[in-house]
């Protein structure tokens, strides 16, 4: 097992690599010196102004977010961490980032997607727990079915609300659409159009990899 030290180091050799790598490619793509991760820490954290693209209760992540997120299987993490004490620790971590991102007023649950494998951990430690305790006394084969029943219900869940995200981007699909619609006579040279992209359509699905015919102008000032 390394050092503190050296999982310090890697850990800063790692995030150094990552920023360059980030500068390079989105500054690439954007067309100016741009590090998106420093922007998004100086407005929400320095400027503080989280806020402005809304709010949420301190509990929000706790009682809403995450258990939407692990559905059926969130029934499973106390009996896990009351019965394995190997999981604590990770839990333990996960809890403590969730707890401060917590604080900050306008709350995404891709801000704390992170925790969800040290979730399942704790998950996968008491499904095994039950599967070792299924022959046992005290009705094991039956807590072994209901955990298992969780699981199914849980990936037939995840599925239905897979299905249903999809129609969530109506602006992507508009895009798409009047690329199909006007592929023919672009392609005769009969148009060069020019995109006006607003507010609405870019926060419902357009995005610049949607951007795909080279001789339109997409443009999103007003």
């Amino acid at each position: 097992v390394p050092s503190p030290l050296k999982l310090v180091a890697y850990a800063a050799a790692s995030g150094l690599g990552g920023a360059a790598l980030s500068v390079c490619v989105d500054s690439l793509l954007w067309g100016r010196l741009l590090w998106p991760e420093a922007e998004v820490f100086y407005f929400n954290a320095i400027l503080n102004k989280s806020h402005e693209w809304g709010t949420a209760p301190l509990h929000w992540y706790i009682t809403s977010a995450l258990p939407r997120a692990m559905l059926g299987t969130a029934l499973l993490i106390p009996s896990g961490l009351w019965n394995s004490r190997r999981v604590r620790d990770i839990f333990l971590c996960a809890a403590a980032y969730v707890a401060a991102f917590s604080l900050l007023p306008h709350k995404e649950l891709r801000f704390v997607l992170y925790v969800i494998p040290v979730l399942n951990t704790v998950v996968a430690e008491e499904l095994v727990r039950l599967w070792r305790a299924r022959e046992g006394p005290r009705y094991g084969k039956y807590w072994f079915r209901g955990g298992t029943t969780i699981v199914a219900f849980t990936l037939f869940g995840t599925w239905g609300f897979l299905k249903v995200s999809q129609q969530n981007y109506p602006g992507g699909a508009a895009l798409e659409q009047l690329h199909s619609l006007e592929r023919q006579n672009v392609t005769r040279g009969l148009l060069s159009p020019r995109v006006h992209i607003d507010a609405s359509a870019a926060q419902q699905g357009v995005t610049r990899f949607g951007e795909e015919q080279r001789r339109w102008a997409y443009s999103k000032r007003e």
